[in-house]
C-alpha cells in the first residue's frame, strides 16, 4: 500500500518535470536555467522516493507491522512514563468501601442506653 502511495506521487511528479522542462525550454534567461534545474530535481526526487518506500516496505513489513505479535512484548511498558508492577507475590491490597457522593449515610450503630 506505501509502495502503491508512492509510485502515484512520482508519477505525478515526473510528469509535472516534464511540463517544467517543456515550459523552460521556451523561456530565455535565468528562468531557463531555474526551470531546468526544478525539471531536474522534479526527476531525481520521485527516484529517491521509490527507492526510500521500497527499502522501507522491507525493513519494516509497512503497515502490518502494528498488527504483529512483536507489538504485545512486555517491553512496550517499560520505561520512566509507566510505574513498574508489584510483585505477583504481593497480593491485593484490601478494599475500602467508599460511599457514593449523595448516598445516603449508615447511621453508627449506638449502644442502648444503660438502665
Amino acid at each position: 500500500m506505501l509502495f502503491a502511495r508512492v509510485l502515484i506521487g512520482a508519477t505525478v511528479m515526473v510528469v509535472l518535470g516534464y511540463f517544467v522542462l517543456l515550459t523552460s525550454s521556451r523561456a530565455e534567461g535565468a528562468l531557463k536555467t531555474f526551470g531546468k534545474y526544478l525539471a531536474i530535481w522534479l526527476f531525481i526526487l520521485p527516484l529517491l522516493l521509490i527507492i526510500a518506500a521500497a527499502t522501507m516496505g522491507r525493513r519494516h513489513a509497512g503497515p502490518v507491522m502494528m498488527h504483529g505479535a512483536g507489538m504485545d512484548g512486555p517491553w512496550i511498558r517499560q520505561g520512566p512514563g509507566f510505574a513498574s508492577a508489584p510483585p505477583p507475590d504481593a497480593g491485593r491490597p484490601p478494599a475500602t468501601q467508599v460511599p457514593a457522593i449523595g448516598a445516603p449515610q449508615p447511621t453508627p450503630a449506638v449502644a442502648p442506653p444503660a438502665k
